[in-house]
């Protein structure tokens, strides 16, 4: 009898281990293509960007690009969420997916937009540091920065004028968007929020580039958004909570 009670014990455990991984990998291939069909609305993005204008003063000295750049920010969530809603042709996963999509975000090479939950966008966060006393204004592209001086002119410089380094500049841009992202999912259990793996390529150590290299939103404009995945999973009438993000997006060289 107590060999029976054994091999029913086992049994059981068998079926409800094999359950919980059944549903893990289920839900990991309902994860995965959802990225897929993200990943391929971000590409709406390509759509709702436009060149301006020439600023041909600010090239001739060298200061700026002489493209002058606009996303339209509210057309590029239009086109994103009609690209993923064709993706299922179901209002109520899309729906799910939609509410699951915690913070997009739109990055320029001096700044970002941030829509939340939502979808309303924040005013322009961007990239600086404080500096003997001025505010310096940082761009992911060149070494230019510019900072406004006592009279309010806008005056250009180079980071080296500050003793900054390229590696500092991108950090201190990587560490702008890891902030804000970090309070849009900030987890009160956990007391932190997610930190996004952002490459920063004047870094030369080797472990670090094997570990960060696949995830640089700074090589171009980019639209990004962070996906939560469902963090409730029923088993055997009990429920289990876990913390899982993605982050998804699309970007283009300028």
């Amino acid at each position: 009898m107590g060999k029976l009670i054994g091999f029913i014990v086992i049994i059981i455990f068998i079926v409800f281990t094999f359950l919980a991984a059944y549903h893990l990998y289920q839900n990991n291939y309902a994860i995965e293509d959802i990225k897929y069909s993200i990943n391929l609305s971000a590409k709406a993005l390509a759509n709702c960007t436009y060149i301006t204008k020439s600023n041909i003063n600010n090239q001739s000295i060298g200061y700026l690009e002489n493209l002058n750049i606009f996303i339209d920010k509210e057309r590029l969530l239009k086109e994103f969420y009609d690209s993923l809603y064709l993706n299922y042709y179901n209002e109520e996963v899309f729906n799910k997916i939609k509410s699951n999509l915690v913070v997009k975000i739109v990055v320029y090479h001096d700044k970002f937009y941030v829509a939340d939950v939502n979808d309303k966008w924040s005013p322009p966060y961007f990239f600086t540091i404080q500096k003997s006393g001025d505010i310096i204004y940082f761009n992911s592209r060149n070494d230019l920065v510019y900072y406004y001086n006592a009279t309010g002119d806008k005056v250009y410089s180079n980071i080296s004028n500050f003793d900054i380094t390229q590696e500092q500049r991108q950090q201190v841009i990587i560490d702008k968007l890891n902030s804000i992202v970090s309070q849009h999912t900030f987890d009160q259990i956990r007391q932190k929020g997610l930190k996004i793996e952002t490459y920063n390529p004047f870094k030369a150590d080797g472990e670090y580039i094997a570990k960060y290299s696949r995830f640089n939103i700074l090589d171009g404009l980019t639209f990004f958004v962070v996906f939560a995945e469902d963090t409730r999973v029923y088993l055997d009438n009990r429920e289990f909570k876990y913390k899982n993000y993605n982050v998804v997006g699309y970007t283009m060289n300028y």
